[in-house]
């Protein structure tokens, strides 16, 4: 997490910690960039795609289901990062077995006690803790900048939880209603296999239910995606009044790790 290209050229996992000793060949980390180190190419390809292409892989040995040390040590053997998780106390219950996975929220030295939490694997991207973690940011439904939008909401568009000024990113724009029907956009960004969005509508704001999928579109930008929810005028004219809203959650992952959420083309 810096400003500036990272080398882990030789950086290495000594022998036990947690496997076999693993030695990084020439890897250059961009600002934002994140490495993955996995167990089995094959495996991690089939069940996450080609998008994403793992550093290095471990020939013997893997993390421990009951917790134990991972220790990155630089070229020169100095201790460059450490974490010793455990299955108990203050780590999360649903990464032990059920499917989630650990995901840094804070990266200073004397940061949160609890500086990690869980979530639906999101290899090679971080995930909402993460990026909620580098901003300071500690709740999914807190609205930090006061701009009337949840950080979680502005985490899905890819606005700024810290800007009450960029709105538009977050709000469902473009509403427009007339001869023609209906339409509703809005955003999604780049890599957010996290996070779920439903668009919801009701009669009275009592009762949600979700929109007719068959009238949603999604179209690539080149930051991220726009859906549009649309409907003729003659569906429109059966409701005398209606409200709309979107409605953004973690995905959930089954035991076994579960379905990610669909990649958009």
């Amino acid at each position: 997490m810096a400003t500036c290209d990272i080398c882990l050229t030789g950086c290495r996992f000594p022998d036990g910690k947690p496997a076999d000793e693993l030695v990084l060949g020439a890897t250059i980390l961009k600002p934002g960039e994140h490495a993955v180190i996995a167990r089995h190419s094959e495996a991690f390809k089939d069940r996450y795609g080609g998008a994403v292409t793992p550093i290095a892989y471990w020939l013997y040995g893997g993390l421990s289901g009951s917790g134990e040390t991972v220790t990155l040590l630089n070229r020169n053997g100095i201790v460059l990062d450490m974490v010793d998780y455990k299955t108990s106390g203050k780590w999360p219950k649903s990464a032990d077995g059920d499917g989630d996975s650990l995901n840094r929220t804070t990266f200073g030295l004397l940061a949160d006690r609890v500086p990690w939490q869980a979530a639906i694997p999101t290899p090679g991207y971080g995930g909402y803790w993460e990026w909620f973690g580098l901003r300071g940011i500690t709740s999914l439904e807190g609205d930090d900048d006061g701009d009337g939008v949840a950080n979680l909401i502005e985490y899905y568009t890819g606005a700024d939880p810290l800007d009450p000024t960029d709105r538009g990113l977050s709000d469902m724009q473009g509403i427009v209603a007339g001869v023609d029907g209906l339409c509703i956009s809005y955003r999604q960004a780049l890599n957010r296999p996290d996070v779920w969005a439903v668009l919801e509508e009701s009669e009275d704001l009592l009762e949600w239910r979700d929109v007719d999928i068959s009238q949603l579109s999604v179209q690539s930008m080149s930051n991220g995606y726009l859906w549009q929810f649309r409907q003729s005028s003659e569906d429109l004219a059966k409701y005398p009044q209606r409200y709309f809203r979107l409605r953004v959650s973690p995905a959930t992952a089954s035991p076994s790790g579960g379905p990610l959420p669909p990649v958009l083309p």
